[in-house]
């Protein structure tokens, strides 16, 4: 087993604002972003949260920076997701 998985999820609008959220166990799409909306109000480059989701698994959000852009959508990379569904 891993040491820590990581993820990358980027939120954009008229700005990409970009958090990385670090655990020691694999995290569901719904943890991740759970996780990302309960610390969405980050928005000094560099801040760090512990944060503990509802399921009980403790991770840490940083909130990495914001970029110029458009849209309104996200995305996740990194670590493989845990598939709820099979």
């Amino acid at each position: 087993m891993k040491d820590l998985y990581t993820y990358y999820l980027d939120a954009w609008s008229t700005d990409t604002r970009t958090w990385t959220i670090k655990s020691k166990k694999k995290l569901t799409e719904e943890e991740i972003r759970e996780a990302w909306i309960s610390n969405g109000d980050m928005n000094k480059e560099g801040s760090r949260r512990a944060y503990e989701t509802d399921s009980g698994v403790k991770v840490i959000v940083e909130f990495d920076g914001t970029r110029q852009g458009d849209g309104g959508e996200y995305e996740i990379n990194g670590d493989s997701v845990v598939d709820v569904n099979n």
